[in-house]
């Protein structure tokens, strides 16, 4: 890629937006051999673009965990109070065990104001049913990268290590 196209590519998957024409013709005019992996390290770590780091990835996961309304079928669900934790937590650089960590042991309230609130716990509240069936399925989706929920019913068809006993 050129380096129009590449500055391009970096500022929409890092910081969520195109690059200003001002941010585009600054990069085009560095001279310096290793201006792509400045301007990465910038973009990752830059404190100009912290704020729009955590922005971007925080809507990204809350995205990935709750949906884009949250849940249809918890009413508990507060998908800004979870988005809101996830971009204290990228701003302040904290670790992803430690996120994922807070995310699964989250107790509390995901509404603003109560005694007990708590932005992380809005993960396992939009996902709450009596036998934890929806939170074991979105978990194993989201930190393990497995779909398990079909195992709830029946063994998965083409995977024997996905079966119906395991789930439970």
């Amino acid at each position: 890629a050129d380096d129009k196209e590449f500055a391009d590519r970096l500022y929409r998957q890092v910081l969520g937006r195109e690059p200003s024409a001002a941010e585009l013709q600054s990069f085009a005019a560095s001279r310096s051999k290793n201006k792509r992996a400045r301007l990465v390290e910038n973009l990752l770590t830059g404190e100009e673009h912290v704020v729009e780091f955590a922005r971007h990835w925080s809507d990204m996961w809350t995205d990935g965990l709750v949906g884009r309304r949250g849940s249809s079928w918890a009413s508990q669900t507060n998908r800004e109070a979870l988005d809101q934790y996830l971009r204290r937590s990228i701003q302040q650089a904290k670790p992803w065990d430690e996120v994922a960590i807070e995310l699964l042991t989250a107790t509390g309230s995901g509404e603003a104001g109560s005694p007990q609130y708590n932005g992380a716990a809005s993960f396992l509240l939009a996902h709450y049913d009596k036998k934890a069936t929806r939170a074991t399925a979105q978990i194993a989706r989201a930190f393990l990268g497995q779909r398990l929920q079909c195992a709830q019913c029946h063994d998965h068809p083409d995977d024997a290590s996905l079966a119906q006993n395991r789930f439970w």
